[in-house]
Order: C-alpha cells, then structure tokens, then sequence
C-alpha cells in the first residue's frame, strides 16, 4: 500500500514538472520569437533604389531649380517682344473747377463771383509702322533665347542623370570591395589560426606565424581603405542626392539601344545633342540681336490717332452762363531718322558692334561645343567597348581566383603552401573581384553617357528602361 502512493505521489509530481516545463518551452519560443522579429524590424532594411537616389536628386539640386526659373524668364521675355507689334493705347480725362471775384463789373449787382468748370476727355492710339525690321528681329532672338533656355534645361537634366549614376555606381562599387577585403581578411585569418594549431602540436614554426600575421595585417589594412572609401562615396552620394546610401545597394541594368558604330553616334550627337543646340540657339539669338541693333539706324515710322472732346462752362458773359462743347480729331504719321544718342547705352553703332561681337563669339562657342561633343562620343565609345571586354575577362579571372583560393586554403592547411603563395593568391582574387566590379560600373555608366550624347534620354525614358529589380522597384 505504502508503494503504491508513493508511486502516485511521484507520478503527480511528475506531471507538474512536465506542465511546468512545457510552460516554460512555450515561453521561450514565444520569446525567442518575439526577440527575431524586433531583430527583424530594426536590422532589416530596404536598399535604395537608383529610381529613389534620381528623385533626391532633383529635389535637392538647386542649379535644376535655377534653369528652371531662366526657362520661364525667357518665356516671358519672348511674351514682352512679342506684344511690342501691338498698339499703345491710352485714355485720359480731366476735371476742372475755378473761382474767380470781379468786382468791377456788374456795378448794379454788386460783387459777382465766377466759378467758371471745364471737362476734357480724350483717346490716345500709337502704331508703330516700320523700325528697320528691329522689332522682328528682337521677337526673333527671343524665340532662340527661348529654345536655348529650353536646351539648357535639358542638359542640365541630363548631367544630373550622369552625376546621379555616378555616385550610386560609386557606391556599389565601394561596397564590392569592402566585401572583397573582408573575405580576403577572414581568408587570412583562418591562416593565421591553422599556423597557430600547427605550432602548438610542434609542426610549425614562429617565421611562419609571423608572416602570416604580416599578410593578415595587409589585408586588414586594405579593409580599412576599402571602408574609408565607401564612406566618402556615401557622402558625395547625400550630398547630391539629399539620401543617406544603404547597405547592399544594386548596380541598375538599362535596357538601352545604343547606336552601332562611332561614325552614327557622332552624327546623331551632332543633329540632337541638347549641349550643341543650346549652343547654336544662342548663336541664332546673337545674329538676330545684331540685326535688329542694325534696324535702330533705319527710319522709323509711326502713325498716331487721337480723339479728344472738351466741355466747359461760360461764365464771362453778362447774360446767363452757358455751356460750351468742342470735339477734335487728329491723325499724325511722324517719320524719324536717327543720328547720334547719348544715352545711358550709348549710341547706335557701338551697340553694333557689342551685337557683332557677341554674335563672334557665339559662333566660337558653337563650334567648340561641337568639337566638345565629338570627343566625348569617341572617349565614352572607347570606354564602353573597354568595359564589356573587361567584364567578359574579369568575369573569368574571378571564377579562377575562387577556385585556386579554395585549393590554395586547403593545401595551407595541410602545410603544403607557403605564405608567400598564400598572399599572392589572395590578392591575386581580391583585384579580380574589384575589377570585375569596377567593369560592371564604367559599363553602365558609359552606357548612360552614350545615351545623354544622342539627346535622347530624360528622367522619365530612363526610368522606363530600368530593369525591374535591379537598381529599381519592383
């Protein structure tokens, strides 16, 4: 009897334990749980896309926002030249009341005091007929300033893609190499543990340790650069872009068709480039500027008309006052020749020549904006062909440092290698992968480049092209 309740008094305490226990396993979980998610929440973060850092972009640069303004100044300027064509015309009114005491006449009356009114109204329009073809040409310059404002505008945007492109691409490829070092750090600190276990069973010697603790403190020293690059390539990136650069950023790949030889590119850039046709609009808008100070030594021309009505009140007369009513009409056609001016711009012909030498000298820039596009299209050409080649070749020296890495981690181990192998094969892998990374940025970058040199890319058609999921939202 005495051990059969013993028997059910260890069976109760038993089945306490076990409750307790799962209690506490379904605490942990829960906690544990709880503690991942938090982990979650706080670690994870979602990379910026370079749809994103463009948006910064043009938020944050204020030269977009000041070509913006000129675009719309220039506008209105080519809205003022053109309302010179039309008429002026004014109206005018006036009212007048005065008193007047005569005490020598109307002896019988006695003082008379006058208070004779007068009201005169009247229209003023002035046409100007002929100026030398001055205001033609001025409207006509505005229209180029108009279009040059417009293509400053546009190359403006296109240099903010490419600097924005750049940075991001900057960025990715700092993070490449800080991953790279840090991979060739823990390859070479694995060395250094296995010359340790080596020594200390009586296989290896102090010499060896100490060489590979010089290659891991080379290696170690590279991950700093590495890092203290990254961190300036996140700063030039906010700096543009007003976004702090997150971790494991993507390099975007374009859908872009690019023209197939230099000779085609050069030719479309020459017909479409928004830096060349900014430039020859202002040349336009000089030569129509001169002409137009060249019309301000023709006659000028001008027709007036006027109408005025007049009402007044006669008091000067001994009988009763009456009113008095007049209406004149007139029209004046005034022609003028100019012959010296003095005035704060000075006279006629050195505006001439002002005009003429600013038409020289937009030529000039006209040719060597040309000149400036042309070698860039054969400078990004060059660049963009040396990338793919290099990425192909890259491309395969990283597969073979990788392969030789792993080989050469097992033999050191094994004591077969020296630390000179070590470190020349670990180094030999991380200038592959940096390579291999730095040929994937000169590619798209170039590519990007190529595009802006045709004329033909804006914010918009670049985000279209952007392939979903690399470099861009999905």
């Amino acid at each position: 009897m005495k051990v059969l309740e013993i028997f059910v008094l260890a069976l109760a305490v038993s089945c306490v334990a076990d409750a307790s226990c799962k209690d506490k396993i379904k605490k942990s979980k829960a906690t544990a749980s709880a503690t991942a998610s938090a982990k979650e929440a706080i670690n994870v973060e979602d990379p910026i896309t370079f749809d994103a850092a463009l948006r910064g972009a043009y938020k944050n640069n204020q030269e977009w926002l000041a070509n913006n303004i000129e675009k719309n100044i220039a506008d209105e300027k080519l809205n003022q030249a053109k309302k010179s064509f039309l008429p002026d015309v004014s109206a005018n009114i006036r009212a007048s009341r005065s008193k007047k005491k005569d005490k020598e006449s109307y002896i019988n009356s006695g003082e008379r005091e006058e208070k004779p009114s007068q009201t005169s109204m009247g229209i003023r329009i002035h046409q100007n007929i002929f100026n030398g073809f001055s205001n033609i040409n001025s409207m006509r310059s505005q229209e180029h300033e108009s279009d040059a404002a417009f293509h400053r505008l546009k190359a403006n945007e296109e240099k903010l893609i490419s600097d924005t492109i750049e940075k991001y691409a900057a960025v990715w490829v700092a993070q490449q190499k800080v991953l790279a070092t840090k991979k060739m750090e823990d390859n070479l600190h694995q060395i250094v543990l296995s010359h340790k276990n080596s020594l200390d069973v009586g296989y290896g010697t102090s010499a060896e340790i100490s060489a590979a603790k010089a290659s891991y403190q080379e290696a170690l020293f590279n991950r700093i650069n590495a890092e203290t690059e990254l961190y300036s390539a996140k700063s030039e990136f906010k700096k543009l872009t007003g976004l702090s650069a997150s971790e494991n950023m993507k390099l975007p790949e374009f859908n872009i068709q690019l023209p197939k030889t230099v000779d085609e590119l050069v030719a479309k850039a020459k017909k479409s480039n928004h830096r060349i046709l900014f430039q020859k609009e202002g040349m336009l808008a000089a030569e129509k500027a001169h002409k137009a100070a060249i019309g301000s030594l023709s006659p000028r021309c001008d027709l007036e008309l006027s109408a005025d009505r007049s009402l007044s009140k006669d008091v000067t007369t001994p009988v009763e006052p009456h009113r008095l009513s007049s209406t004149t009409c007139s029209a004046a056609l005034t022609v003028t020749m100019p012959i010296f001016s003095n005035g704060s711009n000075g006279d006629s012909y050195s505006a001439i020549k002002i005009a003429r030498q600013s038409e020289l000298k937009a030529c000039l820039m006209y040719e060597e904006s040309i000149q400036e596009v042309e070698k860039d299209c054969i400078i990004c050409w060059n660049n963009y062909n040396s990338a793919n080649a290099l990425i192909a070749a890259s491309r395969s020296a990283v597969q073979s440092a990788e392969h030789s890495s792993n080989d050469n981690m097992e033999e050191t181990n094994m004591g077969m290698k020296s630390n000179v192998d070590v470190w020349d094969k670990e180094n030999r892998l991380y200038k592959a992968r940096e390579n291999f990374a730095e040929s994937q940025q000169k590619k798209v970058v170039m590519a990007i480049k190529l595009k802006i040199l045709t004329g033909e890319l804006d914010v918009n058609t670049l985000l279209s092209l952007i392939k979903t999921g690399r470099g861009s939202a999905e």
